[in-house]
Order: C-alpha cells, then sequence, then structure tokens
C-alpha cells in the first residue's frame, strides 16, 4: 500500500470515528464501549453524568474501576457485578434495570460489537427509567391527541407524498390510512384547485407556517368540502424542512350556515323594501283622501254659500206673495223671481252631482 493510501485510510477513519463520536454526544442515551481486553474504547458525556464519573477516571480505560465506582452507587453492588460476568460470557444481547441507593432506577442495554465476524467487545447504554417512561408517555399522549382530533391531520414530504393519516383524516375525508398513505395530496384536491398545493409547498420550503387558508377538497365519494388548513413545515434534527404537517378543518357546516344567513338576510331586505313601499302606498292614499276630504268640505261650503242665495230670494218673494200686500205687477215679478232662483238652485244641484262624481270618485 502507497503512503498516499494509508493516509487517505487514516483521514476516512478519522471521519468515521468523528461522526460516530457525534452520533453519541447527541443521544439520549449514555454509552460506553469496550473491547474484548475489558479496555474502554469510546463513551459519551451523557454516561459521565448519568453515574457521574470523572473524566480523569475514565480516561484510565479500566472498565473494572468504573463498575467499581458506579457499584458503589447501587443498592446490590455483589448482584451487578456477576451480572455483568453473565452478560459477557451469554455474547447475546441483554436487558437489566439498575436499582440506585436513592431508589432510582437506570436501564441497562448492550450488544456485541463484531468485527469481521468475531466479537470485538461490548457497547452498553444507560437511561433513568423514568426519562424513558417520561418520554413515552409524552409520545403516547401527542400520538392520542392526534389520533383522536376531530380535525384531519396529515402529514406530507415535499413532493406531496402522504407519509402519515389520522382518524379525524379518515372520518372527514372517508379514505383510510392504509388507502392514503404512500399516495399523493393531490387525491384530496379539485382538479381546478390544484396549483394551490404550488403554492402552500412554496410557502413550506421557506420554513413559514399557513394558517386558517379556506378552500375546497374532495372526500372519497366525490363531495366537495369546506376547509380551513393550517400548514405547518416539518423540520429534521438539523433544522432543514422535509415536509409539512397539514391540519384540516371541516368548515363546510359554517360555510352553509353562513349562506343561509345571506339567503335570510336579503329575503329580509327584501321585505323591508316591500314594507317600505307598502307604506309610503299607504301614507300616499291617506294623503290624498285627506286632500279629498278638504276638497270636498271646500266644495260643500261653497255650495252652501251658492245655494244660500237664490234660496234667500225664493223665501223673500214667497214672503211676500203670502202675506197678499203687493201690487197686480208685484206678483208677476215676484213668481218670475222665484221660478227663475228655483232654475239656479236645480242648476247648481245638477252641477254639485257632477262635480262629486268629479272630484270625490
Amino acid at each position: 500500500m502507497s503512503k498516499s493510501d494509508s493516509t487517505k485510510e487514516a483521514d476516512e477513519l478519522a471521519t468515521t470515528i468523528t461522526a460516530l463520536r457525534a452520533a453519541l454526544e447527541a443521544g439520549a442515551d449514555g454509552v460506553v464501549s469496550t473491547d474484548e481486553q475489558g479496555h474502554v474504547t469510546i463513551w459519551n458525556k451523557k454516561f459521565l453524568d448519568i453515574w457521574g464519573l470523572p473524566e480523569d477516571l475514565v480516561f484510565l480505560r479500566d472498565i473494572q474501576k468504573i463498575r467499581g465506582f458506579i457499584g458503589q452507587q447501587l443498592k446490590d453492588p455483589k448482584q451487578y457485578l456477576a451480572r455483568i460476568a453473565e452478560i459477557e460470557a451469554s455474547k447475546g444481547k441483554s436487558f437489566d434495570l439498575l436499582e440506585l441507593v436513592d431508589g432510582r432506577l437506570v436501564e441497562r442495554y448492550s450488544e456485541v460489537i463484531s468485527a469481521g465476524g468475531k466479537a470485538a467487545g461490548r457497547m452498553w447504554s444507560f437511561r433513568f427509567a423514568a426519562e424513558r417512561r417520561h418520554a413515552d408517555l409524552v409520545a403516547y399522549r401527542l400520538a392520542a391527541i392526534v389520533d383522536n382530533s376531530d380535525d384531519a391531520i396529515i402529514g406530507k414530504d415535499l413532493n406531496g407524498i402522504i407519509t402519515s393519516w389520522n382518524k379525524g383524516a379518515e372520518r372527514i375525508f372517508g379514505y383510510s390510512a392504509e388507502e392514503m398513505i404512500g399516495t399523493s395530496i393531490l387525491r384530496l384536491i379539485p382538479s381546478e384547485r390544484r396549483a394551490e398545493e404550488d403554492e402552500i409547498l412554496s410557502i413550506v420550503k421557506r420554513g413559514e407556517r399557513y394558517e386558517h387558508f379556506e378552500t375546497i377538497r374532495m372526500t372519497k365519494d366525490g363531495r366537495q368540502l369546506h376547509v380551513s388548513l393550517t400548514i405547518s413545515p416539518i423540520k429534521d434534527a438539523n433544522g432543514y424542512v422535509v415536509g409539512a404537517s397539514k391540519i384540516a378543518h371541516d368548515i363546510t357546516e359554517r360555510k352553509q350556515a353562513d349562506k343561509a344567513l345571506e339567503e335570510a338576510r336579503k329575503i329580509a331586505e327584501a321585505a323591508n323594501a316591500q314594507r317600505q313601499r307598502l307604506l309610503e302606498t299607504e301614507r300616499a292614499t291617506r294623503s290624498e283622501a285627506e286632500r279629498v276630504d278638504r276638497m270636498k268640505d271646500e266644495f260643500l261650503a261653497t255650495l252652501s254659500h251658492e245655494l244660500r242665495t237664490p234660496l234667500n230670494a225664493v223665501l223673500g218673494w214667497a214672503t211676500i206673495l203670502r202675506a197678499g200686500s203687493f201690487r197686480t205687477g208685484d206678483l208677476t215679478q215676484g213668481l218670475e223671481a222665484i221660478e227663475r232662483n228655483a232654475r239656479i238652485q236645480a242648476q247648481m244641484i245638477g252641477d254639485f252631482a257632477g262635480h262629486e262624481s268629479h272630484y270625490f270618485r
């Protein structure tokens, strides 16, 4: 092997070791590995923190001294050491609970490290049992919240392929998780609205959240639903956007209620307008009736005055003629006056009848 090849391999090995150590430090468990001779080969800070190990002790790489330090913190250190001997003799995986003096429990896992088909040591990992239970409980609760939500909660990747589908989505859209996971989200989007998906993905890829976007989506049986969407980016451990979480709230009933309310408002406005027209017609009719009544009163007052003049003449001549004290010529004049004024009254009464039918009909 040339020197350059040897250097290249050494660099690759160093890179691999660096990546492995970074992965160990990023993990939630305390980790330590040993070789077949009982020397410590690698560890992370979490391992030191769990057991309160001083770094100078670990740097000795003597696993027996480290186990002695750990045993002092356990209720049964002899059983702890005896169990290690059993595990190492078994050449298999192991799981144990270690009880500390203060009553806390530590979960211990181990697995054989192989190299070239041969055992090359063992990897040990530790974590407080309460931490696991708490993490599992949180994960369980979150999963239960998602699964039992009334809203559809859907995960998808940046290509629009569905990666998760809760019971709310099944209830709202009619598709089961088996039918939808691995298929395109476009399955739910009407053809005339598919440009929305490009817009949504472009916003998500920028790491932005899209809230209360109201649109139309399709159910399995072909119905169109009004939905309000809230879309959030899903990021990996390094902060890169790898997908989107979509919450769809069915607002179809609200939209229908809004439509019914708008129609009711229009009907009410039309009814109010009709009522206003009727009121205006009633006012106009009442005003016209009042005007006619005034004209009738004025007409009757005028007629009464006009009738009184010829009537007075008739009554005056009738009184004179009845008294009998008049000259011969007065009789003829009086009769002519009575006849003339009677005709005038008759004419006026005829005119009144015509005026009444004209003005007050």
